[in-house]
């Protein structure tokens, strides 16, 4: 879901950026894309010590932006494993593992109901 920075460049920066802010939780995050990669950025922070975007992949931008709706993991496990045809017990790992994640950045705290 945390996106590596090895991947490949193919030598074409899109201009395209994609903002998709979450407003319903008053979040201090926004998504953006740019250059085919969801970014997840800290808006509030006063620039010291400066927090790094963290790149995500399309399927974390969507467990993001379902949690910043208030969805809780349960929640969205059974709607996101309809839309990546996956199993839902598949989906459940890697929604706790990209919460787990998002934990050790510091990123999020509370999540509601675990799975």
């Amino acid at each position: 879901m945390l996106e590596n920075r090895t991947g490949k460049y193919d030598g074409c920066m899109k201009k395209e950026r994609q903002q998709e802010t979450i407003e319903e939780n008053d979040t201090k995050y926004q998504i953006r894309k740019a250059a085919g990669i969801y970014w997840l950025i800290d808006i509030e922070q006063e620039g010291v010590p400066y927090r790094r975007p963290i790149p995500l992949n399309k399927m974390g931008a969507d467990i993001w932006q379902c949690l910043a709706q208030g969805e809780n993991p349960k929640m969205i496990a059974e709607k996101l494993s309809k839309e990546y045809d996956m199993e839902q017990e598949a989906m459940q790992k890697d929604i706790s593992c990209f919460i787990k994640q998002l934990k050790e950045q510091d990123v999020f705290c509370d999540v509601g109901e675990e799975l």
